[in-house]
């Protein structure tokens, strides 16, 4: 009797499409979906990164053009302090869920890992 994981449910050649999925792990789920999920994360880390570095840009261009108006220079400290926090708050987010993968012995960042041992050939 067939577990329903041996149950081939592609079509011969495996499934195929437009952009950067094609081909994926000769057609399996499991890789479509590590790819979108990483692609997912690293884009989104990507766009922190910069919307947060572009805060704590503006805001050093804001003390600069401040003209000693105190309210301004204060609003752009405000303007660095939270763009450093969201940034370090991105950085220390994936060293954090590394570093818990590590202490249980999981590799959480590699989702293909956590959802089958070894993909079918």
């Amino acid at each position: 009797m067939k577990k329903i994981s041996q149950i081939n449910l592609a079509p011969e050649g495996g499934f195929r499409g437009p952009g950067p999925l094609n081909p994926v792990s000769e057609g399996h789920a499991v890789g479509v979906l590590t790819r979108v999920l990483s692609i997912t994360v690293g884009f989104l880390s990507v766009v922190a990164s910069i919307y947060f570095m572009f805060k704590v840009i503006t805001g050093g261009l804001s003390i600069i053009s401040a003209g000693g108006d105190k309210g301004k220079v204060a609003e752009a400290r405000i303007s660095i302090t939270n763009g450093l926090i969201g940034l370090l708050v991105v950085l220390l987010g994936t060293i954090f869920v590394g570093f818990i993968g590590t202490i249980i012995g999981i590799d959480i960042l590699n989702i293909q890992s956590l959802l089958v041992d070894e993909l079918p050939n």
